[in-house]
């Protein structure tokens, strides 16, 4: 093991990964990135299917989700879609995904009539702290679902013009010790 001081502050490494840190420093990233139009018909919250997945280094760590790129979709021409609400799930070693915030981490919603559809960009981010032991897995999954009980399409990103058909999306997620 390594350790580097600076001042009263210590870093230290063990085979190339963090063994401990200050509290607020980044030890780790990992990004996840995607392309192509989301969505679905369905009332219930739905999986995104974008997944970015790390093996935390230090134990008690906190975690920043930042998802970017999203063309978050309404369309009150024709149907009555206000818009997408956002969540963020996790899940640890391999389990069950369950939403990290107790509601919404993010929105788009439009209320009253366009007369056209609309996309307009979309970035979320939160920050939170799992329960996790030394060796687990944790994944992080934006899910989403209708802003209003209509009977249309929801979409997580939506690629209704042509630049946004290969538009890429985003889910980064950083480590961060406590």
């Amino acid at each position: 093991m390594a350790t580097l001081t600076l001042g009263t502050t210590n870093l230290s490494a063990s085979g190339g990964n963090w063994s401990s840190a200050p509290a607020g420093t980044v030890v780790q990233s990992a990004t996840t990135a995607a392309s192509g139009s989301i969505a679905a018909d369905s009332s219930s919250v739905i999986a995104s299917g974008l997944i970015t997945t790390l093996t935390p280094r230090l134990s008690g760590s906190k975690f920043l989700t930042i998802l970017s790129g999203v063309s978050a979709h309404s369309n009150k021409a024709s149907s009555d879609n206000h818009g997408t609400i956002y969540y963020m799930y996790v899940s640890v070693a391999g389990g069950t995904y369950a939403n990290v915030a107790a509601n919404v981490t993010g929105s788009h919603f439009i209320d009253g009539s366009l007369g056209a559809w609309q996309d307009v960009p979309l970035t979320m981010t939160y920050l939170s702290t799992p329960s996790y032991t030394a060796g687990q897995t944790v994944a992080f999954q934006p899910h989403y679902a209708r802003s209003t009980n209509s009977s249309s399409t929801c979409y997580f990103h939506h690629t209704g013009h042509t630049a946004a058909a290969s538009q890429v999306y985003n889910l980064t997620v950083l480590e961060i010790a406590s």
